[in-house]
């Protein structure tokens, strides 16, 4: 649902690691970071709240089904649209995940922020001993 900027990259050192090298850090670090944020927003998320997450996340179908039920007009808004232009085919489920966030755990972005800062400080730590890449 997010994803790493180039700056956050940069910070690291492994932007001029070989591209494989890159995306493999990349996805790791980005699942670590999701994992702890929902680690951290645990206590606010009920088995009926984590069901819809999961249907949404899972299938195009579950995406529109919550976004009729919760947004029936999202798909004529200028907000979908951005959305559409920038996921494509993955635009219902990404709108519909940052909707459902935005209802449910609205402190679901700063969580991100907190969680992505504190990763960062502990690669920067291990990477003070070596490349991020070798560590």
């Amino acid at each position: 649902m997010f994803s790493l900027d180039e700056k956050f990259i940069e910070e690291l050192g492994i932007a001029n690691q070989p591209d494989d090298v890159k995306e493999e850090l990349v996805v790791g670090i980005e699942k670590t970071i999701q994992d702890r944020v929902l680690l951290n927003l645990s206590d606010q998320i009920t088995d009926f709240l984590a069901d819809e997450i999961t249907g949404i996340s899972e299938s195009v179908d579950g995406a529109k089904d919550w976004l009729g039920k919760n947004i029936p007009h999202y798909a004529g808004s200028s907000e979908f649209a951005r959305t559409k232009k920038q996921f494509g085919d993955d635009a219902e489920q990404t709108f519909a995940q940052m909707k459902w966030f935005e209802m449910n755990l609205p402190n679901y972005l700063q969580e991100i922020q907190t969680v992505t800062e504190q990763v960062k400080q502990e690669l920067l730590a291990l990477h003070s001993g070596g490349t991020v890449a070798e560590n």
